[in-house]
């Protein structure tokens, strides 16, 4: 990977339990399995339709419709006042593992670490 986006690689369980603790300001991470991938949203890594951006767009915008009428009801308060608006209604989505055009991000490198590691666990 180039400098624009750092890695890390560790050689212990030490090694890595240093770098958790050191600590970092500024800094935002996006913890993922390959650093190979690309910044790309999971509804972009539908390979029937890569890189067809009207395509995309329709099946987000289907999702998001048959999201809010398919969840009312199982939603709890403050999840359902966040499905108000599009923006909104895809944080709720990107939370329970729906495709949307969001990238998470985190502060924490715990977090990052975590969803790097996620299918090793």
């Amino acid at each position: 990977m180039d400098d624009l986006w750092p890695t890390s690689e560790f050689q212990s369980i030490d090694q890595f339990g240093e770098w958790l603790c050191e600590g970092t300001t500024g800094i935002i991470y996006r913890g993922q399995e390959s650093a190979s991938w690309g910044l790309v949203s999971s509804i972009d890594r539908n390979p029937a339709k890569q890189g067809d951006f009207m395509a995309n767009l329709d099946d987000e915008n289907s999702l998001v419709r048959s999201f809010a009428e398919n969840t009312t009801g199982l939603l709890g308060t403050i999840e359902s006042k966040f499905c108000e608006n599009i923006t909104t209604s895809m944080m709720v989505m990107q939370h329970y593992g729906a495709p949307t055009r969001l990238l998470d991000w985190t502060r924490s490198r715990a977090v990052a670490a975590y969803f790097a590691c996620l299918d090793a666990l």
